[in-house]
């Protein structure tokens, strides 16, 4: 029997208790409490989270899951302007100098987010950022869009499906 290396081990240290209409899944993630790259087990949370809930329930596969989440790196990344406590009781100090209006990563993350928002058209780059930025549940997204038939429904989810093929062809996730 061949012994496994250290990162090769994975201690499960999930639990069983777990509340009525819970949403979870696994997850493999490195243990944050060892040196040598050990992984863990983990029970996570999937219920604000549609496209990791997708993909548990095998709706999509992993190519288009990496491009759902590459989209809200590129959506996060996007974000003007860094959020920034003040206080107003604390007086006023000079000499500090403006931050940079955009940085060349939000430029770069502006400039894919484009070449995406083009390949979909405007309601495909709506329906994305419902799912991927507002995290909406497909029954909420139809109710939005007004899709109330059980085929209109079915339309929805092939269409966000479509969608995702499409920025996983995009960003090299499928072929």
């Amino acid at each position: 029997m061949a012994r496994k290396s250290q990162a090769e081990r994975v201690h499960d240290r999930t639990g069983a208790d777990l509340t009525i209409n819970s949403r979870v899944a696994i997850a493999i993630v490195d243990d944050p409490y060892s040196a040598a790259g050990e992984k863990i087990r983990v029970v996570r949370s999937i219920r604000h989270d549609p496209l990791a809930d997708m993909l548990q329930r095998r709706l999509i596969d992993d190519a288009l899951y990496l491009a759902g989440r590459k989209w809200q790196e590129l959506a996060e990344r996007c974000t003007i302007g860094a959020i920034r406590a003040i206080d107003p009781g604390k007086e006023a100090v000079d000499g500090g100098k403006l931050p940079e209006a955009l940085t060349d990563s939000q430029i770069k993350a502006f400039r894919e987010l484009n070449s995406a928002h083009k390949r979909l058209g405007e309601w495909g780059s709506a329906l994305m950022r419902d799912l991927l930025e507002n995290n909406m549940a497909m029954n909420k997204m139809a109710e939005k869009y007004g899709l109330i038939t059980a085929r209109q429904a079915n339309f929805l989810s092939l269409r966000i499906r479509e969608c995702l093929e499409d920025l996983a062809k995009l960003w090299a996730f499928a072929g």
